[in-house]
């Protein structure tokens, strides 16, 4: 655990936890203690002190590890169904991945949107082929609904379902290109 905010997180998703309801006023700040404040990350915060309380800082490590390890292999299976690159190249195609992120991929609340964004972006790209129905894509609002109580980044999925459907109205207008 490289960050100092994983105590902080845990320390508000110990209150959240123990009062059922969500600090509205700073409660651990010295200098802006009793400041009104509007915990858009309570969803994190909860999650990684119920993992905390699971198995301690070991869990929350493993946990990452896994959430990393999963949004690799999504990237992964993209880029061999879609891309139609070879296991080994899509492997290859992972190092930049790793490397460009590598001082990001701490235990903050920033990890689910980056997993978010991916889960959201290679689903929309597999129904390109084929207009989507609501049964294809049920799911998607309460991904959002997830998101935004556990990050910000929310807008970065705002963002790719404007470009797909951006996308998609260009190519219903003029035709594929």
């Amino acid at each position: 655990i490289s960050t100092y905010d994983v105590w902080w997180h845990l320390a508000y998703g110990k209150l959240i936890f123990e009062t059922a309801e969500i600090p509205r006023h700073d409660v651990f700040s010295f200098t802006a203690a009793g400041a009104g404040r509007t915990d858009h990350e309570w969803g994190f915060q909860v999650l990684v002190y119920g993992l905390h309380l699971l198995g301690g800082s070991a869990a929350l490590i493993v946990a990452k590890a896994l959430w990393l390890a999963f949004i690799a292999l999504l990237v992964h299976r993209f880029a061999t169904r879609e891309a139609g690159l070879s296991p080994a190249a899509a492997a290859l195609a992972l190092v930049p991945f790793a490397l460009a992120g590598h001082g990001r991929y701490v235990l903050r609340p920033e990890i689910l949107s980056l997993g978010f964004a991916v889960i959201l972006a290679t689903a929309l790209f597999r129904r390109r082929a084929s207009p989507a129905t609501v049964r294809d894509l049920w799911w998607i609002p309460g991904l959002f609904a997830v998101w935004a109580n556990v990050h910000g980044g929310l807008i970065v999925g705002v963002v790719i379902l404007a470009l797909v459907l951006a996308g998609r109205t260009i190519e219903l207008a003029w035709g594929r290109w």
